[in-house]
């Protein structure tokens, strides 16, 4: 599974920060590295999860 983050419509294109996690340290690193794929919620994510943004790329087959 490649990073969640690169189809998913919160994120800022070409940054580790997103609108679920805008600063701070950014994007945790389980996320990052895919072993999160940010379904559910994680610390701090202002109660935003992964949504599939077709125009980004295929959509990963564990997306809703």
């Amino acid at each position: 599974m490649g990073c969640p983050c690169n189809t998913c419509a919160h994120v800022y294109p070409g940054m580790s920060y997103c609108e679920a996690f805008p600063d701070g340290a950014g994007i945790p690193a389980n996320i990052m590295t895919a072993r999160n794929n940010h379904l559910t919620e994680v610390a701090g994510d202002h109660g935003m999860r992964y949504v599939y943004a077709p125009g980004l790329g295929p959509k990963p087959n564990w997306a809703p």
